[in-house]
């Protein structure tokens, strides 16, 4: 049975975003809230594919190009409240299940996603780890008086590898990209912005690098029976970087009561703004930052 309230469109809580494409962002559990245990058994409902749905949502594949959250992500929400007085209002303050993802409606998630408008600032934490190693290039000599050039690469290559460390991560499946921005490593290399890949797990983790690697030559003038050599150093640091994510609601919530009795709003004219629809979750991981610079060589008889 389905009862609708003013503001209904379909059979959930409908949490819609300015843009109706979230490209980069985190599948979620299904769930319910504290009151009862959600289960498997809900019935299919009548069919609902025949209601009006948002214009905004047409032509998505939501199982495929969206991602999913569950209750927990929907009730800390900032608007929380204000959904829950609503749903309060029209129909009491009776038992009932909060749920999202119901399996029997797929087409229908909960969703959290990552504004693609923003750049997400990498904090480094703890004092880096470094060492410096020096080795030597050298040239090929020609036998006689000349020129003598020696290919070194100069530049530097960031490593990183991040997951989700709140408390949602354990709801959260799967990963997104979203744009972050390295600050400077003293010695080692310059700040920059870059996509990073963000994983809920160690084990589903990526290790992304960025590289301004460059080969560059040395010239140097030798005399008959000089070797040159160029000294090159190499300086590694490694150390941890965090940084806070904010993942923005959207998709559908369906308050059920007492005899698989559901009673659905349209939380689109409810919470317009997307701010009162964001959650924030942080992540860390390891960083690995290596530069390689050469000094001038020098040519010297053996």
């Amino acid at each position: 049975m389905f009862r609708f309230g003013p503001f209904s469109v379909l059979a959930y809580v409908s949490i819609l975003l300015v843009t109706s494409r979230c490209p980069s962002a985190l599948p979620v559990a299904g769930g319910t809230d504290s009151l009862t245990v959600f289960t498997d058994d809900v019935p299919p409902s009548s069919d609902i594919s025949h209601h009006p749905y948002p214009t905004r949502f047409e032509g998505l594949n939501l199982a495929s190009e969206l991602p999913s959250i569950w209750r927990r992500d929907t009730s800390t929400m900032p608007g929380w409240d204000k959904i829950a007085a609503y749903a309060k209002e029209q129909w009491g303050d009776r038992k009932h299940k909060v749920v999202t993802n119901d399996k029997h409606f797929p087409q229908f998630p909960a969703l959290l996603c990552a504004p693609t408008t923003e750049t997400v600032a990498v904090k480094y934490t703890g004092q880096p780890q470094c060492m410096t190693n020096n080795a030597s290039s050298q040239g090929v000599l020609s036998g006689t008086s000349g020129s003598v050039s020696i290919s070194v690469g100069q530049g530097y290559t960031v490593s990183s590898s991040f997951v989700l460390s709140s408390t949602t991560s354990a709801e959260l499946f799967g990963s997104f990209t979203t744009m972050t921005t390295f600050p400077d490593i003293t010695t080692v290399m310059q700040g920059f912005t870059t996509s990073a890949t963000i994983s809920n797990t160690q084990s589903d983790s990526l290790t992304q690098t960025y590289n301004t690697m460059q080969t560059s030559t040395l010239v140097m003038v030798s005399e008959t029976g000089q070797e040159c050599v160029a000294t090159l150093v190499d300086r590694t640091c490694i150390l941890t970087g965090t940084g806070v994510l904010k993942l923005v609601g959207k998709g559908f919530v369906a308050f059920e009561y007492t005899k698989k009795v559901k009673d659905f709003v349209h939380i689109d004219e409810l919470l317009r703004d997307p701010a009162s629809r964001t959650v924030k979750v942080t992540f860390e991981g390891p960083i690995r930052a290596k530069s390689s610079a050469a000094y001038e060589g020098a040519c010297k008889k053996p």
